[in-house]
């Protein structure tokens, strides 16, 4: 694990609606991760071009593009995401608040061991 990787990601999460969004879906470099998916891990793989684990995860249907049944769906549901950037794709994951909550406490536990 990256220490000062993770870290950064830390710092540079947020949170977004469909329409911060929209216009990556629309340059092909949007990818969203499905849920119980550890962001941090699939951001660090592509930040560290481990192709296996990337294309492992795509493969298994794990991260893809949104497709527009999906992007209709999100419009009109006003669905947030998690979002991290790691250029030049924009990762994203439909997740609560309090389980992004959770998610981070590991995180930082982990970077505390480091």
């Amino acid at each position: 694990m990256d220490k000062q990787l993770f870290e950064k990601f830390m710092r540079e999460i947020d949170w977004a609606d469909w329409g911060l969004l929209h216009s990556h879906f629309v340059h092909d470099s949007l990818f969203v991760i499905a849920q119980g998916e550890d962001l941090f891990e699939f951001a660090a793989a592509v930040k560290n071009n481990d192709v296996p684990l990337v294309e492992g995860k795509i493969g298994a249907g794990l991260v893809a593009r949104p497709d527009g049944y999906d992007v209709e769906k999100w419009r009109k549901s006003g669905q947030r995401f998690l979002t991290l950037i790691v250029s030049p794709y924009v990762l994203v994951q439909c997740m609560e608040e309090a389980e992004y909550l959770e998610l981070y406490k590991k995180r930082q536990a982990l970077i505390d061991e480091a």
